[in-house]
């Protein structure tokens, strides 16, 4: 189909005056081909409004095989029954009318201009995230050093992650004492002073406590979009460290109020370093892993993604 550059599974180039990217989603099982097609206007401009097609692909997209849909300077072709076509030889064929479509309604023209200033030439296409361009590097520069395709500042959302961290630190203590008086109530269900219980059960247990302590703590952090990489790590441990102190806390409550039926988080607190030994060196052993494992979780659920070029 004359796409002969490739950017790791995605193969692209130039045809019938557009670029066009390729790629095979699912190639195993039930394949679907999904082209990537750039032009230089906006996706509610008159000319996308006014692409016919041919009988044969409005066929196709009437019975949901074909999609065709539109971002701004950016189409994507979809063959949801990719093996039917390439059996038949069909998808260069098809893709051919869609793009005398789009030529036919004005979609490629000055396909040889940047498609952002419409002023300069733009050297070949490139390939950034998995995304085509076809940008001049005046343009490409402009865009990368935009603020939404720069990684935020080390100390970028201090003040909002720190107004989050008691909420975050106070959910993730809600898990954790949850999750251990629920399995305590489940351990003394059975009546029996030796209770065997897998490995397998074991591990679960200890990622079911990490998950619900960690990740309530990870997943609050989250909510501030820009935030520096270390700052949110930071933060996250930290909480996660005081929402298992906390939570442990609670657990002693609920304890003292389940015999007493007196409520005094300061006596647990007071309490906690003798009821944690009397619970003995496997329960110790446990907790510790399960706390690890919560910082592990939070920490790799507020560490902000690696930003992708928005083009």
């Amino acid at each position: 189909m004359g796409l002969n550059q490739a950017e790791g599974d995605i193969f692209y180039g130039k045809r019938r005056g557009f670029v066009v990217g390729f790629k095979v989603i699912n190639p195993l099982e039930n394949p679907l081909l999904l082209f990537q097609v750039r032009y230089p206007l906006k996706a509610d401009s008159a000319e996308v409004q006014s692409i016919r097609y041919d009988s044969s692909v409005e066929v196709l997209r009437k019975d949901k095989n074909l999609e065709v849909e539109f971002d701004d300077r950016l189409a994507w072709v979809t063959f949801v029954d990719g093996a039917k076509h390439l059996l038949e030889d069909s998808v260069g064929k098809l893709l051919d009318s869609i793009l005398d479509s789009f030529t036919t309604a004005g979609l490629g023209r000055n396909g040889s201009l940047c498609h952002y200033c419409q002023r300069e030439q733009a050297q070949e296409p490139s390939c950034f995230d998995g995304k085509l361009a076809v940008i001049c590097p005046a343009c490409l520069s402009e865009k990368v050093n935009a603020p939404e395709n720069r990684p935020a500042e080390a100390v970028e959302g201090a003040l909002p992650i720190g107004l989050l961290a008691p909420l975050a630190a106070a959910v993730g203590a809600v898990g954790w004492a949850g999750f251990w008086i629920v399995f305590l109530l489940i351990v003394q269900s059975f009546n029996s002073e030796t209770i065997y219980i897998p490995h397998l059960v074991e591990v679960g247990i200890l990622v079911a406590a990490g998950f619900l302590t960690g990740g309530p703590v990870g997943f609050v952090i989250k909510r501030v979009r820009r935030r520096g990489k270390h700052l949110s790590m930071a933060f996250s441990a930290v909480c996660s460290v005081a929402a298992v102190v906390a939570g442990e806390v609670a657990f002693v409550a609920w304890l003292i109020y389940r015999s007493y039926k007196v409520f005094s988080p300061s006596t647990a607190w007071e309490i906690l370093p003798d009821v944690e030994m009397a619970f003995g060196t496997f329960h110790l052993a446990v907790k510790f892993l399960a706390a690890c494992l919560a910082v592990g979780v939070a920490v790799t659920m507020a560490k902000p993604a690696k930003p992708n070029l928005k083009l």
